[in-house]
């Protein structure tokens, strides 16, 4: 403890310090170069890094989540509104949109992947 024997001298040589100084300088340093009484457990950096992984997934999962039941309910109103203005023989017109449909889910699909792939290994900003 250089510091404490710096301001020791210090205080010895300007003389103008109170003895109250003096002891609650020493009292300072007293309690300082003591151990602390708590100690971290050893596995607390992991510990923290498990809660925070904990915490992605569960956020990943809500978005997930919260994604599916959205999709869900788009396409329901969707095929709704549809029924509703062009009644129940429209049928046949989905059925000539299911092509359509399974090509536009492929695209999305190949999208995402080339997205996974490319994009965000670089962490390039995606809006």
């Amino acid at each position: 403890m250089d510091k404490k024997k710096d301001i020791q001298q210090q205080l010895e040589f300007e003389g103008n310090a109170s003895n109250l100084d003096k002891e609650s300088y020493d009292k300072v340093f007293e309690a300082l170069s003591a151990a602390p009484e708590y100690e971290m457990p050893s596995n607390f950096a992991t510990s923290i890094i498990a809660k925070i992984a904990r915490q992605e997934r569960r956020q990943k999962w809500i978005f997930l989540f919260w994604a599916t039941a959205g999709v869900i309910i788009l396409t329901s109103a969707a095929l709704s509104t549809f029924f509703w203005l062009y009644g129940t023989e429209s049928m046949a017109q989905i059925a000539d949109l299911t092509i359509w449909s399974v090509f536009a889910g492929l695209v999305i699909v190949f999208i995402q992947y080339l997205d996974s792939k490319y994009v965000r290994p670089k962490k390039l900003t995606v809006i």
